[in-house]
């Protein structure tokens, strides 16, 4: 058997290594609630696949909502193995996400949905999200009796068929539905069993939601490609508790992870001198940090506070993909041949924005283009991040034949192939690749170019207690005119009016000497009040919306909210 697609891969683990552990899951007290082997893995997965078939479900894409948990592994597998399309999404909850979801489920124009009993219980009691589906519960389908010789229509398809549905983060507009297939899928996992150096030998400990880029494609279903072991817990035992990852690293001699920046800072601003002294994380080697601006404070003042532990200076770094690449472009500590590549002197940007590490191959496929001009850009100099190669997704489900424009870019010295277009600004140095915002997040005042992060990053600095991975810098009229007003959250519960003020002068200042740029309006928020996406960026369009509508409550003096 070819192996050119994932399902294929998956059944050929299940023959190679059939009683090693593929998965286990933890509870909230770092208990195993859930164990399974590969053989049992793939055995539940055709169980699923066999309802499905059963139900009649091959004949459009399936909306799978599930908790963390066993029962999302299985099922999305099972769907490999019928040959149907699957994209999953968190459980709806009241207001925002619960819309989002209804949205979801409309445009993408979804046969049905498969979740857990409790959950389709609940949906039952949703009627304002005008669902009309069939609602499928996993207890159902798995109870049914698998073919002793099934036609499993998975195994049949080729690499190019549709494979996943991931949806975008919804950082900068609602959340689009980029179809994968199999050639996007195992290309990105060639390059990530590279740059992390994944083995069959390692261990992966997660805890971001199956239903983002990151744990689905890196820590869910990467590991099972390399036929390794991975421990999953859920975002929200992570979050009320940063320091159980990093005891299940040292538990299970963990080897690959990843969070966003805010994870890690969660870790060091959380875990305590005498509880590092406890951990063991000699054995973790590739520490992932992505999905948001990444800054070289973050990945200093992690490495510094878990070095008793026994972390590695080289296990943290940064790294640069998105959904429309299936995953990872740049990333990795560089090998010997590519740091001696790499620009002593790389070029001064306004923030510490940590580099990410471009092997030969991303290298030949990524161009640093003038979003105006789609004319290339030399080394050191700013514009917008153009991709191809085979980790390109086909397209957004709403229009696969055109699939925007973003998907078709051309550059005229690679006439042959077109390109996608990320959106986001970045330049090149040697072999590392510098981050430096997205073309949406551009301010521009009395002609001149700013970037969001920029102004976020130098507001931050002076003041620990403010938190850059929560704030938002936008025009702040109703047209987009040259006034532009910073949101920044506090980590504090309370803060002394006195310190407010003191705080507000000094960043209107650092940012008038160090950006040229005059705020209009400071803000600062109690924490928690600015929207972010399952990967914790901040969604900025909709932070400009509130704002305009005036819904924030603050700690400071000065903010006065527009009214429309």
């Amino acid at each position: 058997m070819s192996v050119h697609t994932f399902i294929k891969r998956i059944a050929q683990q299940a023959q190679d290594c059939p009683d090693a552990s593929a998965v286990i899951y933890l509870d909230r007290r770092e208990r195993e609630y859930a164990s399974l082997s590969y053989s049992e893995l793939d055995r539940d997965a055709r169980k699923i696949a066999a309802g499905m078939l059963a139900s009649k479900l091959d004949n459009g894409p399936v909306l799978l909502i599930f908790p963390t948990g066993p029962e999302f592994l299985i099922s999305l597998l099972g769907t490999f193995y019928a040959g149907i399309v699957a994209a999953a999404m968190p459980a709806p909850r009241q207001g925002e996400s619960q819309q989002r979801t209804a949205n979801v489920f409309r445009n993408g124009k979804f046969h049905a949905i498969l979740t857990t009993q409790d959950l389709s219980f609940d949906f039952g009691h949703r009627d304002q999200m005008d669902l009309s589906p069939a609602i499928y519960r996993y207890d159902n389908l798995v109870s049914a009796d698998t073919p002793a010789k099934a036609n499993w229509l998975g195994l049949e398809l080729q690499a190019e068929a549709p494979l996943l549905r991931q949806y975008t983060s919804g950082s900068t507009q609602d959340p689009r539905g980029i179809v994968l297939n199999n050639r996007c899928l195992l290309a990105n996992f060639d390059r990530l069993a590279r740059r992390l150096n994944g083995t069959r030998t390692s261990c992966f400990v997660n805890w971001m939601p199956h239903y983002h880029d990151m744990g689905l494609i890196g820590n869910l279903l990467f590991p099972l490609y390399l036929g390794a072991h991975s421990v999953q817990m859920s975002p929200l035992t992570f979050m009320q508790r940063p320091l159980r990852w990093l005891r299940t690293f040292s538990r299970y001699h963990g080897n690959i992870g990843g969070s966003p920046p805010f994870g890690y800072d969660l870790c060091v601003d959380t875990v305590t001198p005498e509880q590092v002294a406890e951990l063991d994380l000699s054995h973790w080697h590739a520490a992932v940090c992505g999905a948001e601006p990444v800054y070289r404070s973050t990945l200093s003042r992690f490495t510094a506070h878990f070095k008793p532990a026994g972390l590695s200076s080289r296990t943290i770094f940064a790294a640069y993909g998105l959904a429309e690449s299936t995953l990872l472009v740049a990333g990795g500590n560089p090998t010997t041949d590519e740091n001696k590549k790499n620009t002593l002197n790389p070029r001064t940007l306004p923030t510490d924005r940590a580099p990410c590490y471009l092997d030969t191959e991303t290298s030949n496929n990524l161009s640093i283009v003038d979003p105006d001009t789609s004319q290339p850009q030399p080394d050191g100099k700013i514009g917008e991040i153009w991709l191809r190669g085979k980790s390109v997704a086909i397209g957004y489900d709403e229009d696969l034949s055109n699939s925007d424009s973003r998907f078709n870019a051309t550059i005229a010295e690679h006439s042959d192939s077109t390109f996608l277009r990320t959106g986001d600004l970045g330049f090149v140095e040697g072999q590392q690749l510098f981050l430096t915002g997205r073309i949406k997040d551009t301010l521009i005042v009395n002609g001149t170019n700013f970037t969001a992060t920029d102004i976020e990053w130098i507001a931050a600095q002076d003041h620990s207690w403010l938190n850059l991975s929560a704030a938002a810098a936008f025009h702040c009229e109703e047209a987009d005119s040259g006034a532009v007003a910073l949101l920044i959250e506090s980590r504090k519960k309370k803060l002394d009016p006195a310190l407010i003020i003191e705080a507000e002068k000094r960043i209107r200042t650092q940012v008038l000497e160090q950006a040229g740029l005059v705020l209009k309006i400071i803000g600062i928020l109690p924490r928690g009040t600015l929207p972010k996406t399952s990967s914790g960026k901040v969604r900025r369009k909709q932070v400009r919306e509130r704002f305009l509508d005036g819904t924030f409550s603050t700690h400071s003096t000065t903010l006065v909210p527009v009214k429309r």
